[in-house]
């Protein structure tokens, strides 16, 4: 395998400095762009306004097999003294997309002088992972949609896991997940004539009670989670009885058809509510993603890949409860997501996570492994 890991780790350190959001990624963009246009590949492809395709074709039937990784970062502002500090302020790679892009580049440049000898490989940098949205922009680009894809492969950086551990399960990988913006509109008064307002407080708290007891009276097939992120009723002023009021839910199933029938059982319970209390009352729905769903027989190559590489596997009993808009690669295509072990570093997420470059040759060496398995199996 030809790499120069030196060049990737550069290339990793100065994605983490220039850390851009959701849809933002265009300097992101352009530095991926820069570093593998001197590979000689048979394809590119726009997608939206940051997302990215690369394509090496053989020319010769076969399956399309694209590998993929993220390019957005998150909005937490970095520490003073971390390594490599994100020049984009209260923007920093915690989720670790910036090894993950650095490990696909590393993948691409060691497929250039080892190059399929049948299908397609796609080397997919795809955007806004973190908003839940950047997948379904893939999937809506008809230059994608048309190079046939069969198969949809991505890793992702786990910390507390043995440094270099394979992390696999078949079937759900991740949640299902959806968030859920409830807003309940009355009538504001004087605070010194309540009686003469439609005031939300109590139906407010009413809500509350159901997403935190008793959404989970219904029978599921697994686990389920509804986690209230925000409330707001009225505003800051002393002088104004509250006629409005905003919840934000993120409901959380392993099964697709327990989240369907939670957001269900949510609407039934806020029109019942609204009405008692005279409210009028609107739900909307965001950042939603079904659960990453692996392929059996693709969960058994990576199993077969750690083992002849001396990987430790670690095969996980239930799903994880974060979400990935990988699903809906996986709702569509055969797929395998699987973690990467990350050693003792602190949590995705956390202010004080920075992506370990130590990692980044292994991860490369393990994938392109994968491809080389996958390329005789298939």
């Amino acid at each position: 395998m030809r790499v120069d890991i030196k060049k990737i780790i550069d290339l990793r350190q100065k994605l983490h400095r220039m850390a851009e959001l959701s849809m933002n990624e265009i300097k992101t963009s352009n530095e991926i762009h820069k570093f593998l246009h001197k590979f000689k590949f048979d394809k590119e492809i726009k997608i939206g306004e940051t997302g990215l395709a690369f394509v090496y074709d053989s020319g010769k039937p076969g399956e399309t097999i694209v590998f993929r990784s993220e390019l957005d970062a998150l909005p937490i502002a970095e520490p003073e003294d971390i390594f490599n500090k994100s020049l984009n302020n209260g923007v920093s790679h915690k989720c670790g997309h910036d090894g993950h892009s650095a490990i696909l580049c590393g993948l691409a440049e060691a497929i250039n002088y080892d190059r399929p000898e049948k299908g397609k490989i796609v080397f997919l940098f795809q955007p806004a992972e973190e908003t839940l949205t950047g997948a379904r922009t893939v999937l809506e680009n008809k230059d994608f949609v048309n190079l046939n894809p069969a198969i949809f492969v991505a890793l992702h950086n786990l910390p507390q896991y043995e440094p270099d551990s394979i992390i696999v399960k078949s079937g759900s990988f991740t949640s299902a997940t959806n968030g859920v913006e409830i807003t309940l509109t009355g009538k504001p008064s004087h605070a010194a004539y309540p009686d003469k307002a439609v005031n939300p407080t109590r139906a407010t708290v009413k809500v509350l009670q159901f997403l935190l007891k008793d959404i989970y009276s219904a029978d599921y097939k697994d686990f389920v989670l509804s986690t209230p992120v925000y409330t707001q009723i009225g505003n800051p002023d002393y002088g104004v009885t509250p006629g409005n009021a905003k919840i934000m839910v993120t409901l959380r199933a392993f099964d697709y058809a327990d989240l369907d029938k939670m957001i269900g059982m949510v609407q039934d319970n806020v029109r019942i509510i609204a009405k008692n209390y005279n409210l009028k009352y609107r739900i909307s729905y965001t950042d939603d993603a079904p659960p990453v769903e692996n392929n059996k027989q693709l969960v058994e190559l990576v199993k077969q890949t750690a083992e002849e590489n001396n990987r430790k596997i670690i095969e996980i009993d239930k799903p994880f409860r974060w979400a990935e808009d990988f699903g809906y690669y996986t709702l569509k295509y055969k797929g395998v997501y699987f973690g990467y072990g990350m050693g003792d570093i602190p949590q995705l997420h956390n202010e004080y996570y920075n992506f370990d470059d130590n990692r980044l040759l292994p991860a490369i060496e393990f994938l392109y492994k994968f491809y080389k398995k996958l390329q005789q199996q298939l």
